[in-house]
């Protein structure tokens, strides 16, 4: 379902070396995006720009969908719950996608847990 193209690399690999995710996030978890990214849609891909760090990402398909779902606050079930109606995903899958793809983007603090 959410590609496994590299989102954030760095913050991967440092989850690779052994660090731990920061944030314990369950589908109560209400997530919005952080204030400080400035993102734009080009064609496929969702470019953000975090103005505080200078730090690029990108992210395509479900990934961006994701990130165009919490432009406002919302819950990570409702996330959820579009992403089961508009792709063609097992609910197990997707669960386990959508928690690895909001720990990233919260370890690279493109979004806020609240």
């Amino acid at each position: 379902m959410i590609e496994s193209e590299p989102v954030i690399e760095n913050v991967r690999k440092a989850l690779n070396d052994g660090m731990e995710m920061s944030v314990n996030i369950s589908m109560e978890t209400k997530i919005s995006s952080g204030k400080q990214i400035l993102s734009s849609d080009i064609g496929d891909e969702m470019v953000m720009m975090d103005i505080n760090l200078g730090k690029y990402f990108s992210l395509k398909g479900p990934s961006g969908r994701v990130w165009e779902l919490i432009d406002k606050e919302t819950s990570v079930q409702s996330i959820f719950d579009i992403l089961l109606e508009e792709y063609d995903v097992e609910a197990e899958q997707c669960q386990k996608e959508l928690f690895a793809l909001l720990h990233d983007m919260h370890d690279a603090e493109m979004i806020v847990a609240i």
